[in-house]
């Protein structure tokens, strides 16, 4: 089965591990974790239990901050960590209903759930490596390229990278989650797009279409 294809640059080094920063296919990686978060629950052989939680699901000897291999947006982060230290988990978020989905669905399978652990070996992707110094691998441009032929992204979306994408990692937690997080608390997202949209037509006296928000944004800020 193909998966499609992940893009990242990557970050900081680590003694231990190397830090990859996800472009494109943050929401595949995350749906593959809490399926494998899933098959270790169920899975009763310990060793194998073992293997799976220090191969894919935390880094051993890293520090407590960077002991979860995987780091969603930061308004997922308290279920997913609440998820990789507790089987059972219950909460409204998205994050946990698609891992306790996963769960019942192992759970009523005809397949055991090595079965289906090993099954996953037969999953391919393709993985692109930006060098984010290099002009003519600008992830926001690969970003936009990669999403105009897939899932149609929101205005808001597009925004929110084009102000995060260009800054490093450290620099774009703080102003998400300073900023962006605290928006996205308030308005879902087509109605940031839409006050986005009264932002611009009130600066510039023109009214862009609501589909060309994203670009007169960017034309506005350059």
């Amino acid at each position: 089965h193909f998966l499609g294809t992940i893009v990242y640059v990557t970050g900081a080094a680590q003694p231990n591990f190397m830090e990859f920063i996800v472009i494109d296919g943050q929401q595949r990686i995350t749906s593959v974790m809490l399926l494998i978060k899933a098959l270790h629950n169920i899975i009763q052989d310990h060793n194998l239990k073992e293997d799976i939680m220090e191969t894919y699901l935390i880094n051993k000897r890293a520090p407590e901050n960077l002991r979860i291999k995987l780091k969603p947006i930061e308004s997922d982060m308290i279920a997913y960590e609440k998820i990789i230290a507790n089987p059972d988990v219950s909460d409204t978020s998205n994050i946990t209903k698609n891992y306790n989905l996963f769960k019942r669905l192992i759970e009523t399978s005809n397949y055991s759930a090595e079965d289906l652990y090993y099954a996953l070996n037969n999953v391919e992707i393709v993985y692109i490596s930006l060098d984010k110094d290099k002009k003519s691998e600008n992830p926001q441009l690969i970003f936009e390229s990669l999403n105009s032929t897939g899932l149609t992204l929101t205005q808001a979306d597009l925004i929110r990278n084009y102000l995060l994408m260009n800054h490093e990692y450290e620099e774009q937690s703080r102003l998400y989650k300073n900023y962006w997080l605290k928006i996205e608390n308030l308005l879902p997202n087509v109605i940031i797009s839409d006050f986005v949209r009264d932002y611009l037509i009130m600066k510039s006296g023109s009214i862009p279409n609501r589909d060309k928000v994203y670009e007169t944004f960017k034309n506005y800020t350059r």
